[in-house]
């Protein structure tokens, strides 16, 4: 399968002055992953490590992802920058999503210049010596930085024999850097997007090209992939998951993800290598769905098109590609693949090579997909791919529809004939069954032989009949037949819809119904359905002769909106409506009023609208003109026949998306005040543009649309954001009642109110087309909709008015006009004079305020609110204020009613002592500060802490068991320590530490025998006798009462040299002995030597 080329390289190595050479020989490296490695130099991506992620533009993103390269080969790989004898690298992106593998995003070449010498390779590495040579086991790490360096990028196009690892260097076309995606690994958006490709698996692919590798062989390892996910906001940054698979190439993820898919391996005579990839599901109804992918790891010959047999009467549906696309200037051509199901073939083929040297051949690091739906089982044909370069083709096996189907019906028409549907066809073959659908829909089953089928039931609108036909269990697959189906009933208003109705009713309009041929109108199933605030009503269309009808509308309130539709029946039970979608809810529109005022502002001259505040935002001010197109912003203004409208901030052409879009604050745009006191039912709208959802951080800002009655107070009409259809750009209109939201005054004003307060994100507005619509409600006044005027239904006491404003209570509570928190439907007013309960005397009735604990008291008048038993004031639920010891009642509270605080600092000992239980080590609950200060406790070492807590956390602390620290028996003398070892006497002998062999209570140690060095004969003087006494211990049998009075010289021992001194001492003027001398001691030194008994010394 491999070609091999040995090749000797030998390296000098300087150590110091001297030098040598010698070949670097290995053995091929096992990495643990993908097989062994080649003979000679073999380079392979041991590790795609780290994303650089760049965020988007042009409705694109652009990532980078590091690269470790390892050589498994034999041989030092070359590593030499600015030649083209080094590695190049490139990245690959892929998608696997519902069956499909498809290539979605390519970088360009990252072009290698020196090489390190690290050990992750799992083989040991040799180092060369040089960052010109990739040694044997070594690998070298490129970051997601450099591999996404824009400026060290070169083309794939300039490898022009990859077969060979040859390409161009230096680099000829440095690309197109026109933003943050040129040349990186770049991919659309919409490709990454988990909405549009739930649950797909993204995997990522490095691959390096280099001519000693290719020369030795070993270049069809030089893949490997590993997976990543996609974030959903911002940047959408990618992170890698799982392990990287080395040598192996993106489209092995297909098959390790889908043991279905087949991968086939096909080498051209150059030993280019290109894989073939195929599955076949079944669909079920004989259907099956073909998915194939064509990957060329480094065919220099690369791939024109792609062919297969198939057999005649094989339907295919579906059919379509996938292509990757090239970008930043690259040569090659996007141009998709041109399908052609010929004669006993089915194939996708590009240009020549003859025809356009650019055409979008499938080329070295590129896979393009190919799909369709058959009728047939697949079966095993032989593919052909032909080569792009160098002439020739390469021939594949590959599962294919097969010959076993069954072939369709023909000549299917579909034709209306009254109310039905006639459908006809030709049969292809003899079937065993027929099968009818409409828009899916199983409709029957008929005979094989049956060519014609009648639907009797057809409803208006458009529909698609199918006709499958089966033999056996093999079907043919649906033949489709699209009519759209006449209603059998014409409903139209021959003088047009009427729009402005009388509230008092009683208005007709003429209509007309006229039948299909073959049909007729079901008499009594003509009426008009009018649907207002009160519900939905029928009222009988009046006959007045042959196809001729009128529709008498009812009363309804003035400026009430409403819809309308009529409905009639055919003798054949069609129910038809007018409009024709009404039984889907779009009703013709209506308004009840007298009479209508209209008025429109449409920009295209100034028209008293005004900038004001809030205006912090530094750029992107609200501005009157034609704006500039940008993604954000729109490049029109709404008005069919106008140019101008308000937005924010105008960019220059050409300019970047966030030019000149709201920055930094808030810009806000004002309409005239408008005078309102004498409108009826007035109706605002607008077109509105809002974008919010482009740069580094979409969808975080909002656009306020208010209005207000007084100049002072603001209403939220809408507020856009910061996310939603609403902030995706685009004209958007908008209407309103005003009453829904102000009174009606002599100074209503709106504002549009457009902010910036995210980092980095594009935001652009627009307004245009701003109208004003009124009804005209001064005609006869019944707002009750009873057909009698109000004024009349007050006086005849029909209607109460208690508040006299000549407005029937029921309709003045109901709208609003008028206060009835109770809505009992007498006005609050009209309550409290009758004797409501108001106890804050603030016009509203007790009923309708809050009462928390529903004792009977609102809450304005309950010193206990929440009825917890604590009044407000000390009330941790209603007053601000520390509660430490979470009681619900303030700790201020809590001390006036005696709390314990002994340390007079404001806080409850309590919880002093649940905040450090240190500060009671008696766990008596008191403060210790206050227990020692009170005589509670003693604290006989002054350091603050009670001598018993002492005493407990350690009992050696009181050895005598006295209840006092044995420190303070010691200090004050209470207790005996004669060896200063801070504890006392009795202690010292009852444990053990010291002795009292003459149990007078005090320590052996203590006990010292103190004696005069050279008083040998213990006299009490020094002179010869002393000598005499030492000679006859020394060499006779004398035996002094202290052994340590011999040793005059204090070397502790006994010999002649002890009374040549003291001899000397007496009479040469020698040095007298040391200490003890002349009066009675110890050897400062200590002494080995005993002394018993000395009768002169104590």
């Amino acid at each position: 399968m491999y070609q091999t080329i040995k090749m000797a390289l030998v390296v000098t190595l300087i150590l110091g002055v001297s030098s040598f050479t010698a070949p670097i020989q290995a053995q091929p490296c096992d990495p643990g992953q993908g097989g062994v490695g080649g003979t000679g130099t073999d380079v392979i991506i041991g590790d795609l490590v780290g994303t650089s992620n760049y965020g988007a533009a042009g409705g694109y993103h652009a990532y980078s992802v590091g690269t470790t390269s390892c050589n498994i080969g034999t041989e030092p790989l070359l590593w030499i920058s600015n030649t083209n004898e080094h590695p190049v690298i490139g990245q690959n992106l892929y998608r696997l999503h519902e069956g499909k593998f498809e290539q979605i995003g390519m970088s360009w070449l990252k072009h290698g210049f020196l090489a390190l010498t690290g050990n992750i390779c799992g083989c040991g590495c040799i180092n060369p010596g040089t960052g010109s040579l990739l040694g044997v086991g070594c690998s070298d790490p490129y970051s997601s930085g450099l591999n996404g360096q824009q400026s060290g990028l070169g083309p794939r196009s300039e490898v022009f024999d990859v077969a060979n690892g040859l390409f161009q260097y230096p680099i000829i076309n440095s690309g197109l850097i026109s933003d943050a995606t040129s040349k990186r690994l770049r991919v659309a958006t919409n490709d990454i997007d988990n909405g549009a490709f739930p649950g797909a698996i993204y995997i990522v692919e490095g691959q390096y090209v280099t001519v000693d590798d290719s020369a030795a062989g070993n270049s069809h390892n030089n893949c490997s992939y590993r997976t990543a996910t996609f974030g959903q906001t911002g940047n959408r940054n990618m992170s890698l998951t799982g392990s990287t698979q080395r040598q192996q190439p993106g489209i092995q993820a297909w098959q390790d993800f889908d043991p279905e898919v087949t991968l086939v391996e096909v080498f051209d005579a150059d030993n280019g290598l290109v894989i073939v990839g195929y599955r076949v599901t079944d669909l079920g109804g004989g259907q099956h769905a073909y998915e194939y992918a064509i990957y060329n790891m480094d065919s220099t010959r690369n791939v024109q098109s792609f062919e297969f047999p198939l057999a005649g009467g094989v339907t295919l549906t579906g059919v379509d590609s996938t292509h990757p696309e090239y970008h930043s200037g690259e040569p090659y051509s996007n141009l998709a693949w041109t399908p052609n199901q010929g004669a006993g073939t089915m194939s996708w083929s590009t240009q020549t090579e003859a025809q356009n040297v650019n055409a979008h051949a499938i080329r070295w690091g590129t896979m393009h997909s190919f799909r369709f739906v058959a009728n047939a089982p697949p079966t095993l044909v032989t593919a052909t791919l032909d080569h792009f370069t160098g002439g020739g083709s390469s021939s594949v096996e590959i599962l294919a529809p097969s010959g076993d189907f069954t072939l369709p019906v023909t000549g299917l028409t579909c034709n209306q004939n009254g109310e039905s549907v006639d459908l006809s066809w030709g049969n292809g073959e003899v079937y065993d069954l027929i099968e009818i659908t409409r828009d899916g829909t199983p409709l029957t089953s008929l005979p094989g032989s049956s060519t014609s089928y009648t639907d009797s039931s057809a409803l208006p609108g458009v529909h698609v009949y199918g006709v499958n036909a089966s033999v056996g269990n093999t079907p043919s697959g649906v033949v489709p037949c699209e009519i759209d189906v006449a209603a059998a009933l014409a409903i139209a208003v021959p003088n047009g819809d009427p729009t402005i109705f009388n509230p008092l009713g009683g208005e007709t309009f003429a209509v007309t119904i006229t039948p299909l041929a073959g049909s007729a109108v079901a008499a009594g199933t003509e009426s008009l359905r009018v649907e207002t605030a009160a519900g939905a009503q029928a009222y009988p269309l009046t006959s007045t002769g042959g196809l001729n009808y009128e529709m008498t509308f009812p009363p309804i309130p003035c400026g009430e909106i409403f819809g309308w539709y009529i409905v009639a029946q055919s003798t054949g039970g069609q129910t038809v409506t007018y409009p024709e979608g009404a039984s889907s809810g779009a009703l013709a529109e209506g308004v009840s009023a007298f009479g209508l005022t209209a008025e429109t502002t449409d920009f295209e001259v100034a028209s008293g609208w005004s900038v004001g505040a809030p205006a912090t935002a530094t750029t992107g001010i609200w501005e009157r003109g034609a704006p500039i197109g940008t993604t954000a912003q729109p490049g029109a203004d709404h008005s069919p026949a106008g140019t101008n409208c308000w937005f924010t901030g105008q960019g220059s052409v050409g300019g970047t998306l966030g030019e000149n879009d709201v920055d930094g604050g808030e810009t806000t745009l004002y309409s005239p005040v408008m005078d309102l006191l004498g409108a009826s039912s007035p109706v605002i709208s607008y077109w509105r543009w809002y974008s919010n959802n482009a740069g580094a951080s979409p969808g975080a800002d909002t656009m306020t649309i208010q209005i207000s009655d007084d100049l002072a107070n603001w209403t939220n009409v809408e507020l856009l954001g910061p996310t939603g259809p609403d902030t995706i750009g685009g004209w958007i209109q908008h209407s309103f009642n005003v009453t829904d939201f102000v009174l009606l005054t002599s100074t209503v004003q709106m504002r549009f109110i457009v902010g910036d307060l995210g980092a980095g994100s594009i935001v652009e507005a627009a307004i245009d087309d701003f109208a004003y619509e009124d009804v005209d409600c001064s005609g006869v006044a019944d707002c009750n909709s009873n057909g009698i005027p109000d004024a009349e239904d007050i006086a005849n006491g029909t209607s109460i008015d208690c508040d006299f404003d000549n407005i029937p209570d029921e309709c003045s509570t109901a709208n609003g006009s008028v206060a009835d928190c109770d809505t009992n439907g007498v006005p609050d007013l009209c309550d409290l004079a009758a004797g409501a309960e108001d106890c804050d005397t603030d016009g509203t009735l007790d009923a309708c305020e809050v009462d928390t604990d529903l004792d009977g008291t609102i809450d304005d008048c309950d010193d206990d609110i929440d009825g917890d038993g604590i009044p407000n004031n000390c009330d941790a639920d209603q007053t601000a204020g520390p509660d430490c010891d979470s009681n619900g009642q303030l700790d201020s509270c809590d001390l006036a009613a005696g709390a314990p605080d002994c340390d007079f600092n404001g806080q409850l000992d309590s919880c002093q002592i649940a905040g450090n239980a240190a500060l009671d080590c008696n766990l008596n609950g008191a403060l210790d500060v206050c227990d020692l200060v009170g005589g509670v406790e003693t604290d006989c070492d002054g350091d603050s802490t009670p001598d018993s807590c002492q005493i407990s956390a350690d009992p050696a602390n009181d050895c005598d068991s006295s209840g006092v620290l044995d420190s303070c028996e010691v200090a004050n003398g209470t207790a005996a320590d004669c060896n200063a070892n801070g504890i006392p006497d009795s202690c010292d002998i009852a444990s053990g530490t010291s002795a009292d062999a003459d149990s007078n209570g005090e320590p052996d140690e203590c006990n010292v025998q103190e004696w005069v060095r050279g008083d040998i004969n213990g006299d009490g003087s020094h002179d010869i006798s002393d000598a005499v006494a030492s000679l006859d211990y020394l060499f006779s049998s004398g035996v002094p009462i202290c052994i340590a009075a011999v040793d005059v010289n204090d070397d502790d021992a006994t010999n002649i040299a002890d009374t040549v001194s003291l001899l000397s001492y007496l009479f040469a003027g020698g040095a007298p002995p040391v200490a003890p001398f002349p009066a009675c001691g110890v050897d400062p030194n200590g002494s080995v030597l005993s002394c018993d008994s000395f009768p002169q010394c104590p």
